[in-house]
């Protein structure tokens, strides 16, 4: 099985393009408005920001309270990445 690329790399916004377009998007706004790539995907915040695996086959670059929001609302499953 292929590792999936890091989150906010050119390769990882290609795979983003086409599965999930909206989340790339504002995945480049959050970038842009807060100035770095160490920030969550989902609410642009910058503390206690990790890349995880999702049970999607998809790595993600999520804050401690997205993570948890995702895991209790969705069921989601997050893996490190080392």
């Amino acid at each position: 099985m292929a590792t999936a690329p890091r989150p906010y790399t050119p390769e990882w916004f290609a795979i983003m393009d086409d599965r999930n377009p909206q989340q790339a998007e504002m995945s480049r706004e959050f970038r842009r408005l807060v100035g770095t790539d160490q920030c969550c995907m989902v609410c642009g915040d910058t503390r206690n920001v990790k890349d995880f695996m999702t049970d999607e086959e998809v790595a993600v670059r999520i804050c401690g309270d997205c993570k948890t929001i995702q895991e209790q609302m969705y069921g989601a499953v997050h893996v490190p990445m080392d």
